[in-house]
């Protein structure tokens, strides 16, 4: 067990990411398959919850149960008249009455509205769990990337649903600072700090070190 270990993630709208720094040296996380990236899906069942890989492949036994892209859903509201377009091509149901949208689900053919946050709570569990069983140890310490072009009640968003998720401590970092940050830093072993970003899009991990408030 690595006492300076860290953990970070790309929740992306497709697929999700994770890395893990430890021993002086950074890590793509195997999350299904012996693949580095894990389908960004949630699958409700009367007696089960699918995430991932399970979920999607099982998607069309119970498309509405099957929630995906649910990153575009979060920190959205009512007011956001240009995105009511996209969510008529989803294929489950969004409650857009509320001034937060929420997704309908049914379990037990009751119907149940859940947040994005705790769906999308739901994959950063499924991260924690395999990152605490990769190190050994609980954790509580995240940094997650996110779009440099998401509003502050996406931000926010997203760190709820690491709060619910279990993390106590979240971090947001930017994909393009991700970026920079490791061919920054890539060579500099002398660093304090990490940054773990698995980048889904460029399908690889941008890892640095640092001590640099650019990330705080």
């Amino acid at each position: 067990m690595d006492d300076n270990a860290f953990v970070g993630i790309d929740l992306g709208t497709s697929y999700c990411c994770l890395a893990i720094f430890r021993q002086s040296k950074w890590e793509v996380v195997k999350l299904e398959d012996e693949c580095n990236r894990m389908p960004s899906y949630v699958r409700f069942t009367d007696d089960d919850i699918l995430v991932g890989s399970d979920a999607k492949t099982h998607m069309f036994e119970n498309i509405g149960n099957t929630v995906f892209n649910i990153k575009r859903l979060l920190g959205r509201k009512k007011t956001d008249s240009n995105f009511y377009n996209q969510i008529e091509h989803l294929n489950y149901k969004v409650d857009t009455n509320m001034d937060k949208f929420k997704v309908l689900i049914t379990k037990h053919n009751v119907e149940r509205k859940l947040s994005p946050e705790e769906i999308a709570a739901l994959l950063l569990m499924r991260m924690k769990y395999l990152a605490e069983e990769k190190l050994g140890k609980a954790i509580q310490s995240l940094t997650i990337s996110v779009p440099t072009s998401f509003y502050d009640s996406q931000r926010q968003a997203t760190i709820d649903a690491a709060s619910i998720a279990g993390f106590t401590n979240v971090k947001l970092l930017n994909d393009t600072v991700a970026v920079t940050l490791k061919y920054m830093f890539e060579e500099n072993n002398n660093l304090l700090s990490l940054i773990g970003i698995a980048d889904s899009r460029l399908k690889k991990g941008h890892f640095c070190e640092s001590d640099s408030p650019a990330f705080q």
